[in-house]
């Protein structure tokens, strides 16, 4: 009995398949490119005194006075007058300084952040490096890993001690989203180029 084949399957067709499957692997390189723009989003959102729903951060404490000493890891009391009077001027005179000229004083810590940075909550503090420079991306994680930074961070995103929950870092819906359509559109990109 005659047999008639058809072979669909040639060298071209195993090379495009196997082009295709390695197009679909996400690799590391993108993996980053992912986690950078979520570190993105998550800067300037933080940046607007919103939380990652975009809900506005709780304002800063009202209830004083807030001393301010800048410096501490110093022994020269020349350097940390300065940086007291650096302070002072970053601030516009809102405080004034304490007797022993290492310090100022501010009516609250609402008062204090609003001279240095002009408007509400951004949880940057007057002198780097600051918490949200520390978010460090990693193969398939980001966060932030230096011990001091990070304990910071936690107290403001859950809202221990005396801090109230300021979650900055986090992904909402929106961010999974474009999450998702940024892979889609590498996957795509490497579809598209593996055909050609």
């Amino acid at each position: 009995m005659a047999e008639v084949t058809l072979q669909l399957v040639n060298a071209e067709i195993t090379q495009l398949f196997a082009r295709l499957r390695e197009a679909s692997i996400i690799t590391d390189f993108h993996m980053k490119q992912l986690l950078r723009g979520q570190r993105d989003r998550i800067l300037e959102r933080t940046a607007r005194g919103v939380d990652f729903e975009e809900r506005p951060f709780v304002p800063y404490s009202e209830r004083g006075p807030f001393y301010y000493y800048g410096g501490r890891s110093s022994s020269h009391l020349a350097y940390r007058k300065g940086v007291a009077t650096k302070v002072l001027k970053a601030t516009k005179k809102a405080g004034v300084k304490t007797s022993s000229g290492l310090g100022v004083k501010y009516p609250s810590y609402g008062v204090f952040k609003r001279a240095l940075d002009g408007g509400g909550v951004n949880l940057r503090g007057p002198v780097g490096p600051h918490m949200l420079d520390q978010i460090e991306i990693r193969t398939n994680e980001m966060g932030i890993y230096d011990g001091e930074k990070a304990a910071i961070a936690e107290g403001h995103n859950e809202g221990l001690g005396r801090l109230p929950q300021r979650r900055f870092f986090d992904v909402s819906e929106s961010d999974q989203l474009k999450l998702q359509e940024h892979l889609a559109s590498i996957v795509e990109k490497r579809m598209e180029a593996a055909v050609r």
